[in-house]
């Protein structure tokens, strides 16, 4: 992938303002906490490697609960300076694949995929996934969020960008897993997470009546029916 293409990083940050302060950090490892830690690893000394990890806020979640066996990569230098300013050291700036690639058989309990993998051509996807699971221990797992194109607001921020070259739904991306020799794939929805728990707990109550209705039409519509309607959808691919 092109680090420069279309100057990316610069117009995200652009249209995507973040604080880059504590209150903001808090929030994502609050939705992070809520969405992602009941599938992560029991053991907290787990090895751990996220790709393109933005400005930190996937390794401020890991290092707040304890995961501290944590590389990380991306292809922003700036970025690769916000995390190291957090304290982050094992984040440095590399082509994906040129580093999946030279990386030891087995070597990580655990790969993390934030808003990536629609970025990365078709042609490209299931072979970079199969690399991937080589670097997996046997136990191993992929994370991979992304955009989710069963929800028409996940399909407006899938166009929202130029360079988001492949869309997923839960099928699809159950098929890129099969595809790519995985065990077996969950998907899961991402729900809005407030910083107070108790609203994350009646986000997903009003929530659930919709996602019937969803599903209903689904049926209506001679398509087979899913669970999985949030904007984002979290995927786990067990090795």
């Amino acid at each position: 992938m092109n680090k420069d293409f279309y100057n990316y990083h610069a117009w995200m940050k652009k249209v995507f303002p973040f604080r880059l302060d504590e209150r903001e950090y808090d929030l994502f490892s609050c939705y992070f906490e809520n969405n992602y830690l009941k599938h992560m690893p029991a053991h907290k000394e787990s090895k751990i490697l996220e790709i393109a990890c933005g400005m930190g806020q996937f390794l401020f979640f890991l290092k707040k609960n304890g995961y501290n066996n944590v590389d990380a990569i991306d292809l922003d230098q700036s970025n690769v300076d916000q995390c190291k300013s957090l304290g982050f050291d094992r984040v440095i700036e590399a082509d994906m694949y040129n580093y999946v690639i030279g990386l030891d058989d087995s070597a990580y309990d655990m790969i993390v995929m934030n808003d990536l993998i629609e970025h990365i051509p078709r042609e490209d996807i299931v072979s970079f996934l199969c690399e991937i699971r080589k670097k997996l221990k046997d136990s191993g797992i992929v994370m991979v969020k992304t955009i989710n194109c069963n929800n028409i607001y996940g399909i407006s921020g899938f166009f929202a960008d130029f360079t988001h070259v492949v869309g997923y739904t839960p099928e699809r991306i159950k098929h890129v897993s099969m595809l790519s020799s995985f065990s077996h794939c969950k998907v899961f929805n991402l729900f809005i997470s407030p910083n107070v728990r108790c609203l994350y707990f009646l986000v997903k109550f009003f929530w659930w009546p919709i996602y019937k209705w969803k599903q209903f039409l689904f049926f209506l519509n001679a398509k087979k029916t899913d669970s999985v309607f949030s904007k984002n959808l979290l995927a786990v691919l067990y090795k």
